[in-house]
């Protein structure tokens, strides 16, 4: 039997914005000759997901961003994620240790023959553990051979460099992981942004689940 405990609220969540002083960089990996490989990690298992998923995306986005301020999606509707997640350009690989879900990263044909990773993490328990230097490895040898004949796809060429962006809002080891796998520096650029408190996230849903016959769907 499942029982409901009460939970207290949590105190300042959902403050509002606040204006951070961040730094973004742009770093690019025009060879895959670059790559440098860390070192392998005995129960890490990286896979592509090949089904698209809202709320595993969702969910994703949520336990990895939270503590990075990850919000740029917190704007997304139903239609939003959906879209995104059914781009057969986009790839969804998903990192796992000993059978628990460790991470995610995404990746993205672009027309010029480049591959985007557009987003990289770890969930707060694998990070500092040996997990994100051979995670993003095998991210971006999956890059570098990324398949531009699937279909819905019809991008020339095979891929011509691997590029990210990354901030200082993003975790303080992260520049460093990238610059040590082979990245090099292409464009920095100093901004303020609008950051809104990211302890605050829905699961976005077009329908209410408390109404008897929607739950579930």
């Amino acid at each position: 039997m499942h029982v409901e405990r009460e939970v207290p609220p949590l105190g300042g969540v959902g403050d509002g914005d606040r204006e951070v002083a961040l730094t973004e960089w742009t770093l690019t990996m025009r060879a895959r000759a670059r790559h440098d490989p860390a070192p392998p990690h005995p129960g890490l298992r990286v896979e592509r997901a090949r089904v698209p998923s809202y709320e595993l995306s969702h969910a994703l986005y949520s336990a990895v961003g939270v503590t990075v301020c990850w919000t740029d999606r917190r704007t997304w509707d139903y239609d939003a994620w959906h879209e995104w997640v059914a781009d057969p350009r986009l790839e969804l690989w998903i990192a796992t240790v000993d059978g628990t879900p460790a991470g995610f990263c995404e990746l993205l044909g672009h027309d010029d023959a480049a591959v985007e990773i557009v987003l990289f993490g770890l969930i707060p328990t694998f990070r500092g553990v040996g997990v994100g230097g051979p995670f993003l490895s095998a991210c971006i040898e999956a890059a570098w051979r990324y398949d531009r004949t699937l279909p819905g796809r019809d991008l020339p060429g095979d891929t011509s460099r691997v590029f990210l962006v990354t901030s200082t809002l993003d975790h303080p080891h992260a520049l460093k992981n990238y610059l040590a796998r082979g990245f090099e520096l292409e464009h920095s650029e100093k901004w303020d942004k609008r950051v809104p408190d990211p302890r605050v996230s829905v699961l976005d849903l077009p329908f209410d689940p408390r109404d008897d016959a929607r739950r579930g769907l």
